[in-house]
């Protein structure tokens, strides 16, 4: 179902581009892409305890999310991102009848606005490079069922996530109006989680770097 979403999305934004040249002054810019990047979370906890302490981790994930740009001029554009994050492993025993299949899994969602400055390399190539702030939240779970014995579930608690982010990035055209749009980044944060029970909380400085890709679709100017 997801796939046949983008697609369609995809097919409706190629429909819509206009004749209009990428990165002149009014365009905008729209792309959907797929990435990686790094979840700040806490321990999952059952839902009736109080723990002592939540302890602090970073996770990779995958990530899809959608993007756009705005081109206030021809070399500078306001930027704004966001999308979704998630991980899912899961742990078969040797012998099911004793031990439990554990499942570990986490979502998340974060926003971006920035500032991109635009330049051209010749003509089918865009370079963007850029700071911003960004905003995650996310949850992780555990789960473990079998081994005789009732199904279990924990869950953690909220964290969020404040930071600065910086990147680079490339358009490379693959007709007027379509490109192959890839970049890479880093982002440092500031994260904090409090125990949905109880008084026990976490802060700390988290920084990781993040990556993605995908096709962006022109259309619009002045």
């Amino acid at each position: 179902m997801k796939k046949s979403l983008l697609l369609l999305a995809a097919l409706l934004m190629v429909t819509l581009v206009s004749g209009a040249s990428a990165m002149e002054k009014g365009t905008t810019i729209f792309a959907i892409e797929l990435g990686q990047g790094t979840a700040d979370l806490t321990n999952p906890v059952p839902s009736t305890a109080t723990p002592s302490y939540i302890n602090g981790f970073a996770e990779p994930e995958i990530s899809g999310q959608i993007e756009v740009w705005h081109m206030f001029s021809e070399d500078y554009a306001f930027n704004i991102s966001g999308g979704v994050g998630f991980f899912s492993a899961k742990q078969e025993p040797d012998d099911p009848a004793a031990d439990t299949e554990d499942t570990f899994s986490h979502t998340s969602f974060r926003v971006r606005v920035g500032g991109d400055r635009v330049g051209q390399v010749g003509d089918r190539l865009t370079v963007f490079i850029g700071p911003g702030l960004e905003f995650f939240t996310g949850k992780a779970k555990e789960k473990f069922e079998g081994g005789g014995g009732p199904t279990v579930e924990n869950e953690s608690s909220s964290t969020t996530r404040f930071g600065v982010s910086g990147r680079v990035g490339g358009m490379m055209k693959i007709s007027d109006n379509v490109s192959i749009v890839g970049r890479v980044g880093h982002n440092l944060g500031y994260a904090t989680s409090s125990a949905d029970k109880g008084n026990a909380k976490i802060t700390w400085w988290p920084s990781s770097f993040d990556a993605a890709w995908g096709l962006a679709f022109a259309f619009g100017s002045q």
